[in-house]
């Protein structure tokens, strides 16, 4: 992985937004949305919560009918962790509350404009006065313009690598061998990869398989990519390199991660080989009857001793049955 252009200045990340609705003396529960991690490009990954509040006069509260958190102009992915979680206790407006989270998500926004948050809200809070946050807007941008790279994709935002492995290494002229790529990181994990353009290669459509966990309080993708490739003329063939462009939003600049496809080799057919060159004599054809069952040539010595013993025990046999004494008559 290198870096590919200079750092460019971008605005800070906004504060931490909490969003709540009225909150009244009589209000005993409450949801609050936390977005803790506030993104400003398209691609750029963020963090949001839901947290119930709950007045530590209440000793129990479980919401029914809950909605979650709706996006309009992005997409989520839910942390894998438990739900429900108690954070610890709070002190707001000067009484104590419990705080447990109900879902948490990484988020990004899919194109520039408003990425807006609505929800979320239950039908019951347990039969106490409870209110729900207001929806929420905030600005996606573009990523900077200076020292884009040229292949650069849109929302392509994060921090990446790239490996790459092609098996096998050699195929007769017109094969297929297999290559696979490997993308891994933080951060919008990108759907699909720009390939090599090389003479006498072609790739065919992919196959995908993505994977996430939770790494460091952040989502962790894995996303590997699976082309079969024909290699149609003869000799060592480069597959180039598959180069992924990207905007660091952690460095504030543009990087590239690459991964070289390696070569492969196109040799002749093992029948062509094994053809003599021009001029050179054939070689000698062995026949089944003369390699494997000698005794089934007629010009053998085996096959012509076979025959005289086979003849004499003839004889003998007819000069036995002649002398055999016939059986008496009763």
């Amino acid at each position: 992985m290198k870096d590919a252009g200079t750092t460019v200045a971008v605005a800070d990340k906004a504060a931490k937004i909490v969003d709540r609705g009225p909150i009244l003396p009589t209000t005993r529960a409450w949801f609050e949305r936390r977005i803790t991690e506030v993104p400003t490009l398209v691609g750029e990954e963020g963090v949001v919560e839901v947290v119930l509040c709950i007045d530590d006069s209440v000793e129990a509260l479980t919401p029914k009918g809950y909605t979650p958190i709706t996006l309009k102009n992005g997409e989520s992915a839910v942390y894998p962790e438990q739900k429900e979680a108690l954070l610890g206790t709070e002190t707001f407006g000067g009484r104590s509350i419990r705080v447990y989270r109900i879902e948490r998500r990484a988020f990004h926004g899919q194109a520039k404009g408003a990425l807006t948050f609505e929800g979320p809200s239950a039908l019951d809070l347990g039969g106490i006065p409870g209110s729900a946050p207001p929806p929420r807007s905030i600005e996606i941008k573009e990523a900077p313009p200076s020292g884009r790279p040229a292949n650069f994709r849109e929302g392509d935002v994060g921090l990446f690598t790239l490996a790459a492995e092609t098996r096998p290494k050699q195929v007769h002229p017109g094969g297929v061998t297999r290559v696979t790529v490997t993308v891994d990181g933080f951060g919008n994990v990108p759907a699909a990869l720009t390939l090599p353009v090389r003479d006498g290669v072609s790739f065919g459509a992919p196959q995908v398989r993505a994977s996430t966990e939770l790494r460091a309080e952040h989502l962790h993708q894995t996303r590997i990519f699976t082309w079969d490739v024909t290699v149609r003329d003869p000799g060592t063939t480069d597959l180039g390199a598959v180069t992924l462009p990207y905007w660091d939003p952690t460095l504030g600049r543009y990087a590239e991660a690459r991964a070289a496809l390696g070569t492969v080799a196109a040799t002749a057919s093992v029948a062509d080989e094994a053809e003599p060159p021009d001029g050179a004599p054939p070689a000698p054809h062995l026949s089944v009857r003369e390699v494997d069952a000698p005794f089934l040539n007629p010009d053998s010595p085996m096959t012509t001793a076979i025959g005289v013993t086979m003849l004499i025990g003839a004889v003998v046999a007819v000069v036995v049955g002649v002398r055999r004494p016939r059986p008496k008559k009763p």
